[in-house]
């Protein structure tokens, strides 16, 4: 499905990772003015940036499965039949250049079933690991109340050697998921059984599910997020505003999108944890400009991932 992409510039919603023909908005000509978000913290935030003044822990420190309310299953993200794209990323405290990332999306509808597969290539200094390149494959599949995800990410030091992978299945019919992750060190496997409900969704698929955002009742949405350690928090998204973004790919028109821990148990965890934001555009297919907040990892450096390019590519005429 992929081909050359380490050689041909492309940045994803998948992963961290449109509308069918519906071309990405590029630069500044034909924007209107946004209005300025509301960025004035409540006083919960107001609390949580006194105790905690510099980020460094991230959604996967949360050790428990928190209830969540949802308005219903999670639904079908609008994506053109074939995208691809590449972001970059960089410290948000030193601005250092850590990683480049090129993926590639299709979906596919066949009997009212549709199927998703993405792939990622990326390359650069992941916390923890030094120089090294990893590869992502997803695939989500979408048939009525029968929804799957299946993943397999590996991570390779310079020399080719594997230092991590991991594999995970959900069946959201069932309720079921699997989680193995690999120690390339030592070659050992640990097998994690999860509960999986209807309203969550893969951390890989994140950015993909808040495409349906903008048109979300009340334009905030609930969910439980499977952490790539198999945790699941309940977490909500909400829009904040509108504001004009540049990064390398233009210029564009977005919503700024908040994420943060939801219900009783998330207030106090929102209390230790770094804020979240995302920005997505106000055009459809709504898709992901620039991410703001923690790698992945307990103890996590903040970082921004910025859009690069963009590319979507219509169904072929028949």
């Amino acid at each position: 499905m992929v081909r050359s992409m380490m050689g041909r510039t492309a940045r994803s919603d998948f992963v961290g990772g449109g509308v069918p023909g519906v071309p990405p908005v590029r630069g500044a000509g034909g924007l209107r003015a946004a209005p300025a978000c509301d960025s004035s913290p409540s006083p919960r935030r107001r609390l949580r940036r006194v105790l905690l003044p510099a980020p460094g822990l991230v959604l996967v420190c949360l050790l428990a499965t928190f209830p969540v309310r949802a308005a219903g299953p999670v639904r079908v993200p609008p994506l053109a039949p074939r995208e691809q794209g590449e972001y970059l990323a960089r410290d948000a405290r030193t601005g250092e250049d850590l990683w480049r990332t090129r993926w590639d999306v299709e979906e596919e509808i066949t009997n009212g079933i549709t199927r998703i597969r993405a792939e990622e290539e990326g390359r650069g200094h992941l916390e923890g690991t030094g120089l090294a390149a990893w590869r992502v494959r997803v695939e989500a599949t979408f048939s009525g109340g029968d929804r799957r995800f299946a993943s397999r990410r590996e991570i390779r030091d310079d020399s080719g050697r594997l230092l991590r992978g991991e594999d995970r299945e959900f069946d959201y019919g069932a309720g079921t998921g699997r989680i193995a992750i690999t120690d390339g060190a030592t070659g050992r496997t640990v097998v994690q059984q999860i509960a999986v409900e209807t309203t969550s969704i893969a951390a890989e698929m994140l950015a993909t599910q808040l495409r349906l955002l903008p048109d979300t009742e009340g334009r905030r949405m609930r969910f439980s997020l499977i952490t790539r350690d198999g945790k699941v928090v309940a977490m909500e998204a909400r829009i904040l505003g509108q504001e004009m973004v540049t990064v390398p790919a233009g210029r564009f028109e977005c919503y700024k999108i908040e994420v943060d821990p939801a219900g009783f148990r998330g207030v106090l965890a929102d209390l230790f944890l770094p804020r979240i934001f995302m920005w997505h555009t106000v055009a459809a297919p709504h898709f992901w400009v620039k991410y703001q907040g923690p790698d992945e990892g307990r103890l996590s450096r903040e970082i921004i991932r910025e859009l690069a390019h963009f590319e979507s590519h219509p169904a072929a005429a028949p």
